[in-house]
Order: C-alpha cells, then structure tokens, then sequence
C-alpha cells in the first residue's frame, strides 16, 4: 500500500417389554441431557476462556527463550504487504493480508487493538524508543463509508490513546536482526475503526470478519480491504513517496532500514505472566507497485 494520501476515501456519513421401554426411555433421556450438558459447559469454558484472554495482553517487556521459530501451533502464511508512509501524528501505516491457522489448543485473539494475539515485530535503532498512538473508540463516534473496505459503513474515530509498545528480549539472533538494534511489538489498529485524518480522508482500518479463533480454525479473506490488519509505525522522519498516484512505487528497504527494520508477524499467547511465541512468519517484501486501495 503506497498511497500520497495516508488513507482511504470516505464517501458519506450515516446498531421386560413396559421395563424395556422405560429404560430405553430413561436412557435416551439420560443420554439427551447428557449431551445438552456437555455442550453447556463447552459453552461455558469457551465464554470464560474468552473473557480471561482479554484481560492477557503482553507486558511492556518480556524475553522469549524457545530458540526456533519452525513447527509454532499458529501458522501465519500467505502474506501480502504495503505500506504508507504519511499517517496521523508522523506515523506510517502497513497493512498486512495472510492466512492463520491456529493449531494450538487454545483460543487466540486475531482482531485488532492490544487485545490481540497478533503483533507486527519491528526493530528499531537503540536511539529510538517508539511511541505509538492508536485510534480510541467511543460511542460519540461516527459512521462512514469508505472507499476500502467498500459495501459496509466503517467507524471513525475521534478520540485517540497513547500505547507502549511492548519490548523483546532475546530475539537479535533468532530473528536476524543486527545485535545493536531493539525488538519491539507493535500491535494492530482497533478492529473495524479508522480515524479520520482530513476532510474525505480517512486512515485503513484493521478489517477482521472474527476476534477469536477456536483450535483447529483458520481464517482469511480475499476480498479487497477485508482481512487485512493495518499497524501503525512510528517513524522520526517524513518519508517522501517516490511516484505520484494513483501508480507509486514504494520505498527499497535501503531508503528506511536505518530507521526501522520490518521483521515479521508473530503471534503470542500469555498465560500466568508468561508469554510465548505461538507464530511467526518474516515480512515480506512490499508489493513493487500497488493502489493503496487494492489490498
């Protein structure tokens, strides 16, 4: 997604035998309920499952100690990347479109916010300390078609929250990035919200049909502005784009490495405290040559 503007285009604004016969009776019945119990529980574990996960975002910090980034329950694949590099308050925005599969034996939160399970690891010089800011939803907010995703009117958001990035220990080697560099885990924008950045103009929004993946689920969509999550990066320069719309290229590496560093998706699960690296797949390339509006 390289775009001169930072965002999509809004268009317009807008909640024996009688024995036998018992038994087998009282056996279906017993069966019957059985099963409504089994399935109340499954119910029941599933709701407090979910309940518990939102309150297990990543902490500020953590280290990750499994030496391997093969075989992860969570398969993230697929990718397709772009980015704009204008956004609100200096920062870029990448978006991402993949296919994940949860193979783990638990729920995992694949929407948006700090909420998820899904982070885009980014590696920054040690001079730079990242302060990420990330549309605030609220229910003052409007409504607002945009041009992606199109057909569904998209909440815009007013309000805005301050979020620190969550820094990773352990992880230069693992993950190829240069030993004086620091890790960070950038989470996605709020799931279905965008933030209005001028008069028509609105950010990409993280565009996800589903918050929690249940074991054995996999999900993606292929339909333009649907299944991607769109992160945030901060950045201290004003990149300038290298073509003018509505065909741009978008930047080499070489022209932003030494700023940041895009290392890729992972997914993490916290449990009692500690996190671990559930998936992972390296950020690909950026499409050569792409409308902002196409992915």
């Amino acid at each position: 997604m390289s775009g001169k503007t930072a965002a999509s285009r809004a268009i317009h604004n807008s909640p024996t035998g009688q024995r036998r016969e018992s038994k087998a009776r009282g056996g279906s019945l017993y069966a019957g309920l059985s099963v409504g119990v089994l399935v109340a529980l499954a119910v029941l574990i599933i709701l407090n499952a979910t309940d518990g996960r939102r309150a297990n975002v990543l902490p500020v910090e953590f280290r990750i100690t499994q030496p391997r980034l093969n075989h992860l329950p969570v398969q993230l694949s697929d990718i397709e990347s772009c980015s704009c590099w204008s956004g609100p308050r200096g920062q870029a925005q990448r978006k991402y479109k993949f296919r994940i599969l949860n193979q783990s034996r638990q729920l995992i939160n694949i929407g948006g916010g700090t909420g998820s399970a899904l982070r885009l690891i980014v590696a920054y010089p040690p001079s730079i300390v990242p302060i990420l800011t990330l549309p605030k939803p609220e229910a003052s907010d409007f409504f607002s078609q945009l041009e992606t995703p199109a057909h569904k009117e998209t909440e815009i958001a007013s309000h805005i929250v301050t979020v620190t990035p969550s820094r990773i220990y352990g992880v230069n080697r693992l993950l190829a990035v240069p030993n004086n560099y620091k890790v960070w885990a950038l989470p996605p924008t709020p799931n279905e919200v965008a933030e209005e950045v001028a008069e028509h103009d609105a950010t990409f929004p993280t565009e996800v049909a589903k918050d929690w993946l249940l074991p054995g689920e996999a999900y993606d969509d292929n339909r333009v502005g649907y299944g991607d999550w769109t992160f945030y990066i901060p950045v201290k320069r004003k990149f300038q784009e290298v073509m003018e719309a509505p065909i741009q290229a978008v930047m080499t590496p070489a022209d932003y490495e030494d700023e940041v560093i895009f290392v890729g998706i992972a997914a993490f699960s916290v449990v009692g405290g500690s996190v671990e690296l559930q998936g992972f797949a390296p950020a690909p390339s950026e499409n050569a040559v792409i409308d902002a509006s196409q992915l």
